[in-house]
This record gives C-alpha cells, structure tokens and sequence, in this order.
C-alpha cells in the first residue's frame, strides 16, 4: 500500500474501501506488526475491524480464513 493511505488526510483509505464496499467486496489487509500503527489509523482500524466488510489481520492465513469464511 502507498503511504498515503496510511495517511487519512489524504481520503486515500476512505475512498478505496468504500468503492470495495459499494460492490459488496470484503478487503483484507495484512499488517505483521499492528501494534507499530498508531494515532488516526490505529482508530481507523479498530473501528474498521467491528465492521463485515474490510479488517486488518496479522497473518495470511486468518486474512483468508476470514474471506473464505472458513
């Protein structure tokens, strides 16, 4: 992922996932070490990961179990 959507300044995060949204696509990111992001995108996380439609895993596996609900 760029830089700048770690940056929600800038709308990038925003607006991709809401366009994956619009289509009824769930959208995995996977993030090895989540406890290295903080402040807005830390927020940005938790509140995404409540939601059924993107979350943030720290593995592969778990990011695919999830889509695949398996």
């Amino acid at each position: 992922m760029p830089e700048d959507f770690f940056n929600l300044r800038t709308g990038l995060a925003g607006s991709v996932l809401q366009k994956f949204s619009n289509y009824g696509l769930k959208v995995a990111l996977v993030m090895a070490d989540q406890q290295r992001v903080k402040g807005k995108f830390r927020e940005f996380i938790t509140e995404a990961n409540r939601g059924n439609s993107f979350k943030v895993f720290s593995s592969k596996e778990e990011a695919e179990n999830w889509i695949l609900n398996r």
